[in-house]
């Protein structure tokens, strides 16, 4: 089964294709035509200064508002339950309670392109180059690599795994108990 959430990472052999790619990505993703869950451009000049810029990156805002619609839904059609005003009611306080989990959820996941991780691939770039690394749903493959091979990239592919394997231990925690 393929990963339901894919990273590409696309390689340039100069500078400017990275950010160019990126244009038409984002200029697709606005149209509605491909779905971006994250993206950064990492540039590595001539001199040999760096630069990541993290351009496509869900924080609390795209969060807030896919959680206040989830939770607007969800209040909307439980508080029917209750009655017309009840549904009004459990709408609004969906809403309240999805925008704060969604935000709050956009802050702490930033979707898998940790700064380190941005770096650790600066680090092994060449000189007067650049990449683009993009998170996709495995939905978005295709059109996400139709853009950014047509840059003659070097492309790499690669899946995340988002299975939940079991509890994590806090380490303060007595288990003699």
């Amino acid at each position: 089964m393929a990963s339901p959430v894919e990273i590409i990472i696309a390689s340039y052999e100069n500078a400017l294709e990275a950010d160019r790619a990126y244009e038409q990505l984002e200029q697709r993703h606005s149209k509605g035509d491909l779905y971006l869950i994250d993206a950064a451009v990492l540039v590595k000049d001539l001199d040999n200064r760096t630069s990541i810029k993290e351009v496509h990156d869900p924080r609390g805002g795209a969060g807030s508002k896919s959680g206040a619609a989830v939770g607007g839904l969800v209040g909307l059609f439980g508080g029917s339950v209750i009655g017309p005003l009840g549904s009004a009611f459990g709408a609004l306080l969906g809403m309240g309670v999805g925008a704060a989990t969604g935000g709050a959820t956009a802050e702490l996941m930033d979707s898998g392109l940790e700064d380190d991780q941005l770096q650790k691939i600066l680090d092994r770039m060449k000189k007067g180059t650049s990449a683009l690394v993009v998170v996709v749903d495995h939905t978005q493959v295709p059109p996400a690599l139709a853009v950014m091979d047509a840059y003659e990239a070097k492309i790499g592919r690669y899946g995340v795994n988002l299975a939940i394997t079991g509890p994590i231990e806090d380490e303060n925690t007595d288990e003699t108990s």
